[in-house]
C-alpha cells in the first residue's frame, strides 16, 4: 500500500512538472541557453587582451600555484593585487597544469556565461520573456563586456556575484547572500559597504603584508584629479557615446525599458545599488576613463543598463503589436526579429572595431582567436 501512495506521488509530481513545462517554456529555455552559447562564441572569437592590472594578479597566481606564497617577488610579502579571490581562484587552476592567462581567460569566459544566467534568472521576475532574451543578447554583444571578459581581469567574476548578491536578496535567501557579499568583496574591494563578512580575509591581509590595502588601489588613490566634476562629466560620455562605444542610441531605449518594466523587488534592488555605486565614484572622483583607462570601473553598470535595453527593445515590438488597439502577437514577434537583427549588425561592427584597436594598443593573444571576427 505505501509502495502504492509512493507511486502515486511521483506520477502526480512528474504530471504538475510537465504541465509547467509547456512548449513556451521549452522555447524559452532554448533560447536562453543559445544566447549564452552566442555569448561563449564572441568572446572566443574576439581573443583574449591581456591589460591593466591583470598583469599583477597573473603574476601573485603563478607564484602561489608555485608554492612561493602569496608573493608578487619571493620573499615579499605586498600586497599589490586587489582582487584576492580571484588571484587564488586562477592560481588553483594554474595548480592542475593550466597556463595562468589560459585559466585567467576560462575564468572570464565561463563568469561572463553564468552572469547571464544569473541576469536572466533576475529580469525574468519583473521582465516578458521577450524582454529577458533581448535583455540577454545586450548583454552577450555590448563590446566592453565582451572585450574586459577577455582582459584577464576580475571584471566578469565581479559582475556574477554582484547579480547573485541582488538575486538571493530579492529571493530573501538571507543567508547565501551573505556568502555572496563576502566574495564580491573579495573580488574588489569597492564593495567595501560588506565589510564586516570580511573579517577573516582582514585579519589575514594585516597579518602577512602589513596592511589590508592594496599597493596598487594606494597608487590609485594618490592621483589627484583638479577638475570636481570631472566623474560626472565623464558618466555622462560615457553613455552618450558615439565615436568607440556607440551607446547613445541605447541609452534612450535603457531609460524607456526601465520606465515601463514591472516594480519588482529585484528591479528596486538592482536600481537602488547602481544608484548608490554610481554616487560613490562621482562623490570620491574617480571615474577618471577615458583620461586614464580604468573602463572596468563602468562595466557592472552595463548588467542593468542591458535589461533596460532589452525592455526597451520589447517595448518597441508591444507597441508596434498593439497598433489600431489590437493586439496582434505575431507582428510582436516579426517586429522584435529585425530589431534584434539591427542591434546585431551595428555591434559586430563595433566589436570588430574594439577588437582592431586592442590589438593595436595592447596586442592579442592569438591562439584564442577565431577567424570569423577579421580586423
Amino acid at each position: 500500500m505505501a509502495k502504492l501512495q509512493k507511486d502515486g506521488q511521483l506520477v502526480r509530481a512528474r504530471s504538475a512538472l510537465l504541465d509547467r513545462l509547456d512548449w513556451r517554456t521549452v522555447v524559452f529555455a532554448t533560447s536562453v541557453a543559445g544566447a549564452v552559447g552566442f555569448a561563449i562564441a564572441v568572446r572566443l572569437a574576439f581573443g583574449a587582451h591581456i591589460r591593466e592590472d591583470a598583469y599583477i594578479t597573473l603574476r601573485y597566481a603563478k607564484h602561489i600555484a608555485a608554492g612561493h606564497g602569496f608573493v608578487f617577488n619571493t620573499g615579499e610579502h605586498v600586497l599589490g593585487t586587489t582582487t584576492p579571490l580571484y588571484a587564488l581562484l586562477v592560481a588553483g587552476l594554474a595548480a592542475l597544469g593550466l597556463a595562468p592567462v589560459t585559466a585567467a581567460v576560462a575564468v572570464g569566459i565561463i563568469a561572463d556565461a553564468a552572469a547571464m544566467v544569473v541576469l536572466g534568472l533576475l529580469a525574468a521576475r519583473f521582465l516578458p520573456r521577450m524582454a529577458v532574451l533581448s535583455a540577454l543578447l545586450v548583454y552577450a554583444a555590448l563590446s566592453p563586456i565582451v572585450s574586459w571578459a577577455l582582459s584577464g581581469m576580475e571584471t566578469p567574476l565581479y559582475v556574477l556575484l554582484i547579480l547573485s548578491a541582488v538575486l538571493t536578496y530579492a529571493q530573501g535567501r538571507m543567508r547565501l547572500l551573505g556568502l555572496c557579499a563576502a566574495l564580491v568583496v573579495l573580488t574588489r574591494p569597492d564593495a567595501l559597504v560588506f565589510a564586516i563578512v570580511m573579517l577573516p580575509w582582514l585579519a589575514f591581509a594585516s597579518s602577512y603584508f602589513g596592511s589590508p590595502i592594496p599597493q596598487s588601489m594606494v597608487a590609485k588613490l594618490q592621483r589627484d584629479v583638479s577638475d570636481p566634476t570631472l566623474s560626472l562629466r565623464n558618466l555622462v560620455w560615457y553613455f552618450s557615446d558615439t565615436e568607440n562605444r556607440w551607446f547613445l542610441p541605447l541609452t534612450p531605449l535603457f531609460l524607456f525599458g526601465i520606465l515601463r518594466s514591472k516594480r519588482d523587488r529585484a528591479l528596486v534592488v538592482l536600481i537602488a545599488w547602481a544608484f548608490a555605486y554610481v554616487a560613490a565614484f562621482v562623490i570620491s572622483n574617480r571615474l577618471v576613463f577615458p583620461i586614464i583607462p580604468f573602463e572596468w570601473y563602468f562595466l557592472p553598470l552595463l548588467a542593468p543598463y542591458s535589461i533596460g535595453i532589452g525592455a526597451g527593445m520589447e517595448g518597441i515590438a508591444a507597441a508596434a503589436a498593439s497598433v489600431g488597439r489590437t493586439r496582434r502577437p505575431w507582428l510582436r514577434t516579426a517586429v522584435a526579429i529585425p530589431v534584434a537583427g539591427i542591434f546585431l549588425l551595428g555591434y559586430v561592427g563595433v566589436l570588430r572595431y574594439q577588437h582592431s584597436e586592442l590589438g593595436r594598443l595592447v596586442g592579442v593573444e592569438k591562439r584564442y582567436t577565431v577567424s570569423w571576427l577579421p580586423e
